[in-house]
Formats: structure tokens, sequence, C-alpha cells
């Protein structure tokens, strides 16, 4: 059974190879965004790889959660958001990054 988005923070768009947040998770949550950190080595020419932890959360509270990439993220990043607005990831989706096409 396919699982509900809004149990996770992101989806990956598959058409458009984007890494999106999902609206419907963090306007579910009390907590408010402070950052959301990439891992090290997470930047534009690096292979990804499914399953594979691409960012951190931290929430107010001092919090984190990962981000890891979907099952059908892979490939290699061809540009990362570097100009996150944290406090409208309640409101609208905003990819956080996109792969290359091949």
């Amino acid at each position: 059974m396919p699982r509900n988005p809004s149990d996770t923070p992101v989806v990956y768009d598959s058409a458009n190879r984007e890494l999106r947040t999902v609206r419907d998770y963090f306007a579910g949550r009390d907590e408010e965004v402070l950052n959301i950190k990439w891992e090290d080595g997470i930047e534009e020419d690096a292979l990804i790889s499914p399953d594979q932890c691409l960012a951190q959360i931290i929430w107010d509270g001092a919090s984190r959660e990962p981000i890891d990439a979907p099952a059908e993220c892979s490939g290699v990043i061809g540009w990362i958001n570097g100009r996150i607005e944290y406090e409208t990831l309640d409101l609208k989706s905003q990819v956080l990054l996109r792969l290359r096409r091949e």
C-alpha cells in the first residue's frame, strides 16, 4: 500500500526530478522549522541513492529529524535550494533539490 504523503516531510516528483516538501506534513506539526541542514557531501554534482540521509530538519526545541531520499530518488544532484522559506513550509510545497537529466 502506498505511503500517505502527509506522513513524510518530502516526496520525489519523478517527472520533474525534484525532491519537494510536503505542505500537509509541516502544517500538521506544532513546532516550527528552524533549519534544514544538508548532510556532508550533499551538494551539486553529488550522486545520491534511495534511502540515503540527505539532510536534518531542525525543529524549534532543538529536535532533529532526518530527510531520507525516497525509494525512486537517485542520480546526480544538479541543483540545491539555498533559499528555503522555512516560515512557509506549512503553506506551500518547496523544491529542495533537483536531479540532473541523464
